[in-house]
């Protein structure tokens, strides 16, 4: 049985990456700060603060591939950034 460890927080982080995704307008709304870098459109934040809680769950699905989890953390937060990655760029060559 595998143990759990430093590569099971990969999926930890790869499920807050995808609720921060759904919920991280109305958080930042309730924070009074903007989810836009301009008023209506740019850079969306949640987007990227979403790839950067993603960048971390990779990199210990990988480096500790035998914890619990940790390969399918690892692989849930590569197609949930590739999502984003293709959906930013679509936004901004569309």
């Amino acid at each position: 049985m595998k143990k759990l460890g430093w590569g099971s927080l990969s999926m930890g982080l790869s499920i807050l990456a995808l609720a921060w995704t759904a919920l991280g307008d109305t958080m930042l709304a309730q924070w009074g700060l903007s989810s836009w870098a301009k008023s209506a459109g740019g850079l969306h934040f949640t987007w990227l603060y979403s790839l950067i809680l993603l960048v971390p769950a990779v990199l210990l699905g990988v480096r500790f591939p035998r914890d619990r989890f940790a390969r399918l953390g690892a692989a849930f937060a590569l197609t949930l950034g590739a999502i984003l990655c293709f959906a930013a760029a679509f936004a901004v060559f569309a």
